[in-house]
């Protein structure tokens, strides 16, 4: 961003923008946008979006950023929420809430995810990517008694990776496979049978 903003209204146009940039690609790669078709949707002038982006490439950039930082945050409190339930209600929890945040923009995460690297947010998304994770083997570190003898920290990234990429390979790959009632169950049962003691 060429600046960050610093008042509620200006915070808001920012938001204006990024709503309208997700909008556009869920329908078109970023090559076939153009700033001024992005201002026209988000209502403002190509002024205004200039003021804070650069260009188009800045503005998927930043809707990375925002997209995977909401994501997070929702996975975090449905793991706050779900955690006193017991190990096997807050892994259902957390499979549920990763499989609908991709079903529910998979279009937007198909587009986002090949910017990933373009946009030169591969660090960032990796680290909030890592935090997910974090979040979730503290939850599994709450349960330590009811998981299956092994080495932890290798157990949780393991299930950690597997959770993301499966995920991630249904959304490019198989949209079917992803938006289909048992996804999410065998999803699950995809990590209760590898941890559980």
């Amino acid at each position: 961003m060429r600046r960050r903003p610093r008042q509620e209204r200006s915070q808001a146009l920012v938001d204006t923008l990024l709503d309208a940039t997700a909008k556009l690609l869920a329908r078109a790669p970023l090559d076939a946008l153009t700033t001024n078709r992005i201002a026209q949707v988000a209502g403002v002038s190509v002024g205004s979006l200039y003021q804070y982006f650069p260009d188009k490439r800045a503005l998927a950039g930043a809707l990375i950023e925002r997209k995977a930082a909401r994501d997070l945050d929702a996975l975090g409190q449905a793991v706050l929420a779900a955690a006193p339930r017991g190990l096997e209600e807050a892994l259902r929890v957390v499979t549920n809430t990763v499989v609908l945040q991709h079903q529910r923009d998979a279009a937007l995460m198909r587009a986002l995810l090949g910017l990933v690297k373009p946009t030169g947010r591969f660090e960032v998304v990796r680290g909030l990517a890592a935090q997910g994770r974090e979040r979730v083997s503290l939850l599994l570190s709450a349960y330590a008694d009811e998981l299956r003898p092994g080495p932890v920290d290798v157990q949780r990234f393991v299930v950690g990776r597997a959770l993301e990429e499966v995920v991630h390979a249904a959304l490019l790959e198989a949209p079917d496979v992803l938006a289909h009632p048992s996804f999410a169950d065998e999803l699950f049962r995809l990590a209760w049978c590898y941890l559980r003691r």
